[in-house]
């Protein structure tokens, strides 16, 4: 029976499911329990962010849209690209997040900086490191230009055919100096050698494992701050391109995680910032800085 009224309301492919037209195929109780004003927000939402539009179509459209989607869309991240002058943010408070691959690809770090007034803007910083040896051949082969970035200063290139990793803690040390870094959070799958020595060296490493359980939650957070214009990523092109590049598992429970496996390319840097959201939030076991004070995201605007 289920069945049989799956195949009497589904969709066409002809159907474009952003049109207010078609939804009475799927929805016969449109009007009734199910309202237009409520898809219409729902719709609105999904333009921006990919993995609802995947939920839009699959539960109101009764479409057959797989469980993996990509994660928003590159142009309401865009819209976040406000400057602001990084020099302003020096002594504040920030959490960092480190997403360290194989030696052989990007290595990311990022810091969050939360807003002072609770409906102020979070702002990123992200810095990338590649092996500098053969940049250029690589760059060809990945399709990716790594060695223009790496002349515009949004990667660096370490010495060598792998990433030194001394190299990047010498840096989150020279930047403890003008931030004040509450925590750094860490992929342990990777990074477990460099967190060590890191936390001899004095810095708070918490582990942020990488499933839905933990990352769920900071990633509608991120979707909601970027929905609002709350976030400000400075127009930093390498967090724009993996963030393009971000694709996502969701559970039936609407439960979501990134998908290294099925992302077509590099993720890092986005990886990163999320596990920063997760701190910031007070997901893991220890309370964050911030938990007391908690996180404000404004209600979506309606259209």
């Amino acid at each position: 029976m289920r069945k049989e009224f799956q195949k009497k309301h589904r969709h066409k492919k002809s159907d474009d499911w952003r049109d207010e037209k078609v939804w009475k195929k799927a929805n016969p109780n449109l009007g009734v329990s199910i309202f237009v004003d409520d898809l219409v927000r729902k719709r609105d939402k999904a333009k921006h962010i990919l993995r609802q539009q995947t939920s839009f179509r699959r539960k109101h459209c009764n479409e057959w849209v797989g469980s993996e989607s990509k994660w928003m869309d590159v142009e309401a991240w865009d819209n976040c690209n406000g400057p602001f002058n990084p020099n302003l943010l020096k002594g504040k408070r920030c959490i960092g997040a480190l997403d360290l691959s194989s030696k052989l690809d990007i290595t990311a770090f990022v810091l969050v900086f939360p807003p002072e007034e609770e409906t102020g803007v979070y702002k990123i910083m992200a810095w990338f490191w590649v092996p500098g040896e053969n940049i250029e051949e690589k760059s060809k082969e990945d399709r990716c230009p790594y060695d223009v970035w790496r002349d515009q200063g949004f990667i660096e290139a370490t010495k060598g055919n792998v990433v030194d990793y001394r190299h990047i803690r010498k840096k989150i040390r020279s930047l403890s100096k003008l931030y004040k870094i509450q925590e750094i959070g860490y992929d342990p799958w990777n990074a477990t050698e460099t967190a060590i020595k890191l936390d001899g060296e004095g810095f708070e490493m918490v582990e942020v494992r990488q499933g839905a359980k933990t990352l769920s939650e900071p990633m509608k957070t991120i979707e909601a701050l970027v929905v609002n214009k709350q976030l400000a990523h400075n127009g930093n092109p390498v967090l724009s391109w993996m963030l393009d590049n971000m694709v996502i598992r969701s559970d039936p429970n609407d439960n979501i995680a990134p998908s290294k496996k099925m992302s077509r390319q590099k993720i890092d840097g986005i990886v990163a910032f999320i596990s920063a959201m997760a701190r910031i939030m007070g997901q893991e076991d220890h309370e964050s800085v911030y938990a007391q004070r908690g996180l404000t995201v404004l209600s979506s605007r309606k259209k």
